[in-house]
């Protein structure tokens, strides 16, 4: 699916996914009782993105440039059933990929001009 479609400007702009990390952990759960007895712990996704936009225009030379970061921390139970985790954490991506859509069009009209 495109997420995004050109029009107006007549010079090239490359969007480049430079960092992509995805780093687990665990907490301990928030009841005490279950923290006590060490149990219902929480799983932790960190998802880092960092993208770099250029513009530029070839008749020119003009060259334009951006990079940005879009952080997500993802929580689930470790005893949410195997649908729910993958629910939840599609849900958690679907929602970066829409902070991350809403970042490049302000970049594309504020920052690039474009």
């Amino acid at each position: 699916k495109r997420r995004l479609h050109a029009s107006g400007a007549s010079g090239v702009l490359k969007a480049d996914i430079e960092d992509l990390d995805i780093i687990y952990s665990q907490k301990n759960s928030e009841n005490k009782v279950a923290d006590f007895l060490n149990v219902a712990k929480i799983d932790v996704y960190d998802v880092l993105v960092t993208l770099y936009l250029e513009y530029s225009e070839p008749e020119t030379g003009e060259l334009r440039s951006r990079r940005f970061t879009v952080k997500r921390e993802i929580n689930i139970s470790e005893h949410v059933s195997i649908a729910e985790r993958e629910k939840h954490q599609t849900e958690a991506i679907e929602e970066m990929f829409r902070q991350i859509d809403t970042t490049v069009l302000e970049i594309i009209q504020n920052d690039l001009r474009l």
